[in-house]
């Protein structure tokens, strides 16, 4: 009898495939809407400059709003954290730099994010901090290549050289902002949290003009020892593992950011390789190993992405070289890509290993498939019931 109402119900329309969505399995999933970035189309990468201040408590929930949409990897942006007062207060100034920038943007709302040069502004709102990216990342830019390179001398004295050629039949007249930043900061926020890519100093700051179709160069040496906050305190401390250099080259016609590049001075840990079965069954849980190596011997931590936008925030640290299992299930069939990253216990982050999973069918039993059809066709538990009488 239950085989001919399934028959039934089956041949007058209904759809077989729509069964593997019977149940949703547990899961842990991510609070925002990702975009797919394989159908992102960037001209450029976008430039985020973020006003934070040290007392604020939107400050520190931004800080790791925006961590998390960047550690996720769907959008093609930098940032850097300008951290302009200190815990006491608007006339607790941390950084004059940083506050010279926050009164060129008349800013007086914290957190608030410039992006690609005032194109976008944004105050808070994590849930369409994406849809914004995506609106700068594809506007129409100028046509340049930007390439920076940061060395360590020692002493808390780095070297910077870029590189910025202009493939345009025209002049390219603009502006260059490149800042230091400490990729885990040591200022915290209110919440006694460290912000991310906290800005130290400009170690360019200054009109550029580059004839059609020429290359522009420039190098500077900075030294920490030489240069403090508004505090008093030096930045001779800083470490190569933690320091990543960010510029943003802005056009004279409107001042919006047309590339934006990173570079830092450790390189970051390997793509990690993945491995476990190829294929599967829908409600099962299967395990996967993550392994990496950091070419500077760091402990690292990973950032998985399972296919099904569920991820694993941040977790380890793990030695360089020390294979991780990790569990995961799919609640219904489809061709999964498991995507990782590792970071250094400093935050530098490495690049994408991937692995695809197929889950062909799912695990339904008699039981299962019968109490689902019960629930959608109430009629049929009176039929049943008729039938057995």
């Amino acid at each position: 009898m239950l085989l001919l109402v399934i028959g039934i119900v089956i041949l007058s329309g209904f759809k077989a495939d729509a069964l593997y969505n019977i149940k949703n399995l547990d899961s842990k999933t991510s609070k925002y809407t990702h975009t797919n970035n394989e159908d992102q189309d960037y001209t450029h990468t976008a430039f985020v400059e973020v006003a934070n201040t040290q007392f604020c408590g939107g400050c520190d929930f931004w800080n790791a709003d925006v961590y998390n949409i960047y550690s996720y990897g769907d959008n093609d942006f930098e940032y850097v954290n300008m951290i302009i007062y200190g815990p006491d207060g608007l006339d607790d100034i941390l950084n004059l730099d940083a506050y010279n920038w926050n009164y060129m943007y008349n800013i007086t709302k914290y957190p608030t994010s410039i992006m690609d040069g005032d194109y976008q502004r944004l105050y808070y709102q994590p849930s369409i901090f994406s849809v914004y990216l995506d609106e700068c990342g594809k506007r129409t830019v100028k046509d340049i290549t930007v390439c920076m390179t940061v060395f360590w001398l020692g002493n808390a004295t780095i070297k910077v050289d870029i590189e910025i050629k202009n493939n345009e039949d025209i002049a390219y007249n603009g502006y260059i902002r490149a800042a230091i930043t400490e990729i885990t900061s040591r200022y915290n926020t209110v919440y006694d949290s460290k912000f991310h890519f906290g800005f130290l100093d400009y170690v360019f700051d200054k009109d550029i003009f580059i004839s059609d179709h020429s290359i522009y160069t420039d190098s500077i040496t900075w030294n920490g020892n030489e240069h403090e906050d508004n505090h008093g305190k030096n930045f001779g401390d800083i470490i190569p593992g933690n320091i990543q250099v960010i510029i943003g080259v802005y056009n004279d016609d409107n001042r919006y950011v047309d590339e934006t590049v990173k570079a830092f001075i450790n390189d970051p840990p390997y793509a990690p390789t993945i491995d476990g079965p190829v294929t599967g069954v829908a409600g099962e849980e299967y395990d996967y190993t993550f392994v990496t190596e950091d070419p500077e011997n760091y402990d690292v931590l990973y950032y998985i992405k399972w296919g099904d936008d569920t991820f694993e925030d941040w977790f380890g640290p793990f030695k360089s070289g020390e294979t991780v299992i990790m569990s995961h299930k799919w609640s219904k069939k489809g061709r999964y890509i498991i995507k990782a990253r590792a970071k250094t216990i400093n935050g530098l982050m490495g690049s994408w290993g991937d692995f695809e999973v197929l889950i062909p069918r799912s695990s339904i039993s008699i039981n299962s498939l019968l109490q689902w059809f019960l629930e959608r066709f109430p009629f049929l538990v009176r039929f049943l019931s008729l039938e057995r009488g």
